[in-house]
């Protein structure tokens, strides 16, 4: 059993195609844009460590309209 190769790829050189990649999933609402803060993301951690809970994304950035994300960027 085993995978025999017939090409490999280094990421670095396609970034053309993971960009498109990613625009077509957050046009079609399957990814997002975040703009968290490290800081923020780890307060919420450690607030969901404090309440005994683990720590799952809030989506936050999620629900930003489309105008506030060109705004952010």
């Amino acid at each position: 059993f085993g995978i025999s190769w017939q090409h490999y790829y280094i990421q670095s050189e396609n970034l053309k195609f993971h960009r498109q990649m990613a625009l077509k999933l957050v046009s079609e609402k399957k990814a997002f844009a975040c703009f968290c803060t490290e800081e923020e993301l780890e307060a919420k951690k450690e607030l969901a460590k404090k309440q005994g809970k683990a720590y799952r994304y809030d989506g936050t950035c999620e629900k930003l309209a489309d105008i506030d994300v060109l705004e952010c960027e």
